[in-house]
């Protein structure tokens, strides 16, 4: 029995913890996996919506620019999480002006971009956000996107056609079958069930994801958070 999960009337909310660690914990705990990111040209980072010691993440200045940008030599840019600075203290305007200054350099903003946009650029003409933090973000982000390949000659914002042929080849699905291997965690395995015996007879696949091609296709594909039923042609 393979069992697909469906995430409905749990606890909401769970990624927006308040990490209660002194700095030394945390960067003898957390800190490593961002080193060998950044060393390996990591473009850029997400900081998270949770708070370390009750402050948050998107307008934490120690976070975003003492450490990551200015110790670790962090170069691409940092982009906040779905509406993450909303959930700073203070009215938008103040929400703005903290990440900004703290060392966002892009902000995801689902619904009040014109609202955004009007606030900003006052901050930015007022001085309250120093025109070399606005500097220092746009460097970055034009830096990755060169670097990504976005202004050369020959770029497209059209897909490669041609690569449809290759769509569910053998590689492909190889490399799928790899992604689940490796990516699966076991809670229990009792009475020996897994592996699998290769000369099963019959296995029986339940749940409301066992025979829906949206679910099994995920997020980011056709939609961000994926959809249910039949979502391709």
């Amino acid at each position: 029995v393979l069992g697909t999960g469906w995430l409905q009337d749990g606890e909401p909310l769970l990624d927006r913890g308040d990490v209660q660690l002194s700095e030394e914990e945390l960067r003898r705990i957390h800190m490593e996996g961002y080193v060998t990111g950044i060393r390996e040209g990591v473009a850029t980072i997400m900081p998270s919506y949770s708070s370390w010691n009750g402050e948050k993440s998107s307008g934490s200045r120690r976070l975003l620019t003492e450490i990551l940008k200015e110790e670790l030599g962090f170069e691409g840019f940092l982009i906040s999480d779905f509406a993450a600075i909303d959930e700073l203290p203070g009215d938008y305007r103040e929400d703005i002006q903290q990440s900004i200054k703290a060392g966002m350099d892009m902000v995801m903003v689902p619904d009040r971009y014109p609202e955004f946009y009007d606030l900003l650029l006052d901050l930015a003409q007022t001085g309250e956000i120093p025109m070399e933090r606005i500097d220092d973000a746009v460097r970055r982000i034009l830096r990755v996107k060169f670097a990504a390949g976005l202004f050369d000659e020959d770029w497209s914002p059209q897909a490669d056609r041609a690569l449809e042929a290759r769509f569910g080849s053998a590689e492909h699905r190889a490399v799928a079958r790899q992604a689940v291997r490796e990516s699966l965690v076991l809670l229990k395995n009792e009475d020996g069930v897994l592996p699998l015996a290769k000369d099963a007879a019959r296995i029986h696949v339940a749940g409301r994801g066992a025979d829906d091609i949206g679910m099994q296709s995920g997020g980011w594909t056709i939609e961000w958070q994926g959809a249910m039923g039949d979502i391709t042609e």
